[in-house]
């Protein structure tokens, strides 16, 4: 994802690997965008999801789902503040595509 990201000078990529620090740091720094796996080692993307829509400093971003798991979420697929559900291995041009969109880089 690091090299992906550098795609885009410009754009900072705070990572994550356990999802409660991925809400502490979501609800801190407040990204513009959350690129989100479905599959952390202490909680599931759809835990981490519905945390993020519960607290008013994040309920409002948008979120891309990047994952090996091509199951859509139960907390309502592209619902839920979910813009993209990509599975991997994913397109590169269709992710930067979602990121440039959600970041008003077009």
């Amino acid at each position: 994802m690091r090299n992906v990201i550098r795609k885009r000078p410009g754009v900072r990529l705070l990572v994550s690997g356990i999802g409660a620090d991925a809400v502490e740091t979501a609800t801190s720094e407040r990204p513009d965008l959350i690129l989100l796996d479905r599959h952390l080692p202490d909680m599931t993307g759809d835990e981490i999801l519905q945390i993020l829509r519960a607290r008013p400093e994040t309920e409002h971003i948008p979120v891309v789902i990047v994952s090996g798991d091509t199951a859509r979420p139960r907390t309502g697929g592209t619902g839920f503040g979910v813009v993209a559900y990509l599975t991997k291995p994913f397109d590169i041009r269709e992710l930067l595509s979602h990121i440039d969109d959600a970041l008003g880089l077009t």
